[in-house]
């Protein structure tokens, strides 16, 4: 080991040591719990009740509106807005026009340039 980190050797963790062997603060959590109750119940009944208050302003039951639908069928995608050609049917036109070539070449008495030009036996131009 180098001389410039021996002197950091006592502090380095040894192997399977947790880096936070306590782990987080669990003290917020546990009195929320106690106040709620553990399945969250009081919590809904108080955004049902702001929800459902035609006194309230609408911002405020429409955020009630939204932690009850959130947390009973869960948050609705996003979706980024897209531009140009997201599924890639160019690419997919060209590939379907080289299948096609490939596929009339190998046909008995195949032609790729007939295929080019549009005129297949049974066709006409």
């Amino acid at each position: 080991m180098s001389k410039n980190v021996e002197h950091l050797e006592k502090y380095q963790w040894k192997t399977g040591q947790s880096g936070n062997p306590s782990g987080a603060k669990k003290g917020i959590a546990r009195a929320s719990r106690e106040i709620v109750g553990e399945d969250g119940h009081k919590l809904a009944e108080l955004w049902w009740s702001i929800a459902s208050d035609e006194t309230r302003r609408d911002s405020d039951r429409l955020e009630a509106s939204r932690l009850l639908a959130e947390r009973g069928w869960g948050k609705a995608p996003a979706f980024a807005a897209m531009e140009g050609d997201p599924l890639g049917f160019e690419d997919l036109q060209e590939a379907a026009e080289d299948f096609r070539r490939r596929v009339l070449r190998l046909a008995p008495g195949g032609d790729e340039g007939a295929a080019d030009r549009g005129s297949d036996s049974g066709r006409s131009g």
